[in-house]
């Protein structure tokens, strides 16, 4: 069994035991309570019981216009998840992330200290379904002040091949690399 499951104190015996039945309701680290798919041919992480997972969540405080999103990205790049953030008029950032549980699970508790600039007050989340087709991240309607970028542009991860972290350095080129080619064509 995954680590994620084991953390949610789910005796072992009993996961096995409910194999033939589509999900199953148990308590987890993030959110509350969520459904989980025992389905055998599942996708998983290559090598692991790392299940597929989608998280959707909402972060508060200081968030906009410091650079936040950008942060959550290249974590998303970093861990190369899936999803997308925006911000909200309440001045929130929305996020989902999609893809192995226990990387989810990390971004979400690397989200509070991603970004310096900014000051996170709380951040709710819940999981949600599944979207097989979604195979990239998105900074949807992204602007910079610092940058002097003011048209609403998407910045747009593709999923990398194989389906690994890479380090917080090469992350970081991947991202600039992204904004400068979204950047050319804004202009």
């Amino acid at each position: 069994m995954s680590t994620f499951l084991s953390s949610c104190a789910i005796p072992r015996l009993f996961l096995l035991s409910l194999v033939q039945i589509t999900l199953v309701m148990v308590p987890c680290p993030i959110g509350t309570i969520h459904a989980v798919s025992l389905v055998p041919d599942q996708e998983v992480s290559e090598g692991t019981d790392d299940r597929i997972d989608a998280v959707q969540g909402l972060v508060r405080g200081t968030v906009q216009q410091v650079g936040f999103r950008a942060a959550i990205f290249r974590l998303a790049i970093q861990y190369n998840l899936s999803g997308w953030d925006e911000n909200l008029p309440d001045g929130t950032v929305r996020f989902l992330l999609q893809g192995p549980r226990s990387r989810i699970e990390k971004v979400v508790g690397l989200i509070p200290s991603a970004d310096p600039k900014g000051r996170v007050s709380g951040i709710s989340t819940e999981h949600v379904p599944v979207s097989p087709d979604l195979r990239a991240f998105t900074v949807r309607g992204w602007t910079s002040k610092s940058r002097g970028y003011s048209k609403p542009t998407d910045l747009v991860f593709p999923l990398r091949s194989p389906d690994t972290p890479v380090s917080r350095k090469e992350a970081n080129r991947t991202y600039h690399g992204i904004l400068k080619e979204a950047m050319g064509k804004g202009n």
